[in-house]
């Protein structure tokens, strides 16, 4: 059996077939599930030795990826960041070459050897909806 529906409810149906779909678009992008975003940290060591104060900087592959960095601490481990408006843990899916710096408060600074610095070869791929351990042995 059919019931009426007066024009002004059918109208507010109607706008609900349409406004659900664009939330369900709107909230999926700017989940970290849409963008395919991975944790990941790990150890630094400069010489062997686990080292503090050490910048991280995951720099993409691609044109259109984005920088993730992290610090290490007291015991050398670090835990990325994505930079940019909102900053979160982890960083998107994707292939990264790997860049060593000191953070510009570190203190008793063992040098970084050449190949972790700006021309770094150092190369790591994170994968999306895992943790991603990546330790790094800056070695002459």
């Amino acid at each position: 059996m059919a019931t009426a529906v007066s024009g002004r409810a059918a109208g507010v149906l109607r706008l609900g077939w349409v406004m659900f779909p664009l939330m369900f678009v709107s909230l999926a992008g700017c989940s970290d599930w849409w963008a395919g975003v991975g944790e990941v940290t790990g150890t630094v060591k400069i010489e062997g030795k686990p080292t503090k104060g050490v910048r991280v900087d995951f720099r993409p592959l691609a044109k259109d990826g984005s920088v993730a960095t992290g610090i290490s601490g007291a015991d050398g481990v670090y835990r990325l960041r994505r930079l940019g408006p909102g900053a979160k843990s982890g960083a998107v899916s994707g292939e990264y070459s790997v860049h060593l710096s000191y953070d510009e408060g570190a203190a008793n600074r063992e040098p970084i050897p050449a190949g972790f610095k700006g021309d770094s070869k150092l190369r790591f791929e994170v994968v999306s909806g895992k943790s991603n351990t990546f330790d790094i042995d800056a070695s002459k």
